[in-house]
């Protein structure tokens, strides 16, 4: 008994050595697109503590137009749509922070739409 116990912790402790250097840990994160520039999306910018950002890694921003531009980063490039450059960037969240959400919707989904 004592055998069979020594051996399943070694091959445990040796299996999840193996796999947390093989595999990355991007890999279970959520791919998360920020819609919006300003002050809203700068908070999700100062999030920088590995806890605070668990569980999503930021592809990018989306500067929303007539929003005054707040991230010292630069915004990725929406001109072919919003819905093609998730698709290009295997996007699985949209995180709108956009300071006014009560005017109308301002980004294309596809062009000439």
């Amino acid at each position: 008994m004592i055998l069979a116990s020594v051996g399943a912790l070694t091959g445990v402790t040796l299996t999840r050595t193996i796999f947390s250097r093989v595999v990355h840990d991007d890999v279970f994160k959520r791919r998360v697109l920020v819609y919006g520039s300003g002050h809203g999306a700068a908070a999700i910018a100062q999030l920088r503590r590995r806890s605070d950002r668990r569980g999503f890694m930021l592809v990018g921003y989306v500067k929303a137009n007539g929003e005054a531009h707040a991230m010292p980063a630069a915004a990725l490039d929406a001109s072919l749509g919003l819905f093609d450059l998730c698709a290009r960037n295997d996007v699985d969240e949209v995180v709108v922070a956009m300071e006014d959400r009560r005017r109308e919707r301002s980004w294309p989904l596809r062009p000439g739409r």
